[in-house]
């Protein structure tokens, strides 16, 4: 059963489809270079194997999952315009940690109790 580009398509389709299963469903790059080892190089098959490899069930089924987006706060462009505020219990009181995404800075300071938190003490007036 050797290859020729001179078969009908339906028979360079099955002959292409046996050799991404046979070793082991190769991707469509993999495979046309393959191919074109052999001294196949024909425009014709690259798109039958693109065919082949995007209609195989087992490809599709164990194919990797796309990236998930990372998700983050909005990046700054203007000074002030997104500030994180993050208040953490440590030891006997807390620490109070103030990032400005702009100018990619951080402050950090001991706050002993959450009366004299700042913020807090603004936000209760």
């Amino acid at each position: 059963m050797p290859f020729d580009v001179t078969d009908q398509p339906g028979e360079q389709w099955k002959k292409i489809a046996k050799l991404h299963k046979q070793f082991a469903h190769l991707s469509s790059e993999r495979l046309i270079k393959l191919i074109r080892n052999a001294g196949i190089i024909d425009k014709s098959v690259g798109d039958i194997v693109d065919d082949v490899t995007t209609s195989c069930d087992v490809c599709k089924r164990f194919k990797k999952a796309p990236p998930r987006p990372a998700v983050g706060f909005p990046l700054a462009t203007v000074f002030n315009e997104t500030v994180v505020l993050d208040l953490k219990v440590f030891r006997s009181g807390y620490v109070g940690v103030c990032a400005l995404l702009a100018c990619r800075s951080s402050y950090l300071s001991h706050v002993a109790s959450m009366i004299q938190a700042p913020a807090i003490q603004r936000q209760s007036k």
